[in-house]
């Protein structure tokens, strides 16, 4: 079977849910087809298997019809049971930090290794895979390589008072990083802050 989901697999959830709660979305023809179209648009960016599990598991507790939120929130339940924790997310950032900071010392250093390239510009192509491996709520939190390294700069207070930010942040990074994950691209580009020109 195909791992995408498809209309055909909505049309299967709604029958699913109409045999188990009786007048559950009791829409014909055009209407049906736009319930099967919205709830399509909303369940296509997950795999195909996990909205038949959410769909099975909306049904085990609701006492009413699940609705297509139920579906999501389910879904979204069963994603961060099994992702990295606040303390594994933090325990990512801390262990960079170090690496992170040798690589900031060296990228004044110009001195040119056999295969062409300055310590200096191996140092900041590390730094961006560095700081592009991480996590994506990390990511979003660090914001850039930059500011990764002001992270890595910090002493011992300092990065205790950056942990105690860290957690008061991350339920609202992980709110901004599932948000950006189910907005199309298109969307995404007209939302996206843009630079103005300081007037003259």
């Amino acid at each position: 079977m195909s791992e995408s989901l498809d209309k055909s697999d909505i049309v299967k959830i709604i029958t699913l849910i109409r045999v188990n709660f009786e007048n559950a979305y009791p829409c014909r023809g055009e209407a049906f087809d736009l319930l099967v179209e919205s709830w399509y648009s909303i369940l296509k960016p997950y795999h195909r298997a996990v909205v038949f599990e959410a769909t099975k598991r909306s049904l085990t507790h609701s006492e009413f019809a699940p609705r297509i939120g139920n579906i999501v929130n389910e879904i979204e339940r069963m994603t961060s049971a099994i992702g990295k924790s606040d303390v594994d997310l933090w325990v990512e950032l801390n262990g960079v930090l170090c690496e992170t900071y040798r690589c900031r010392h060296t990228l004044h250093c110009n001195f040119r290794e056999d295969d062409g390239l300055t310590q200096g510009e191996k140092a900041a192509a590390r730094l961006e895979e560095i700081f592009n491996g991480l996590s994506e709520e990390v990511r979003e939190y660090v914001g850039s390589v930059h500011h990764l390294c002001v992270i890595a700069e910090y002493d011992e207070e300092q990065l205790s008072m950056e942990k105690g930010r860290f957690f008061r942040t991350v339920p609202a990074l992980r709110e901004r990083v599932r948000t950006k994950k189910e907005l199309p691209q298109n969307v995404l580009a007209l939302l996206a802050p843009t630079t103005k020109a300081l007037p003259n």
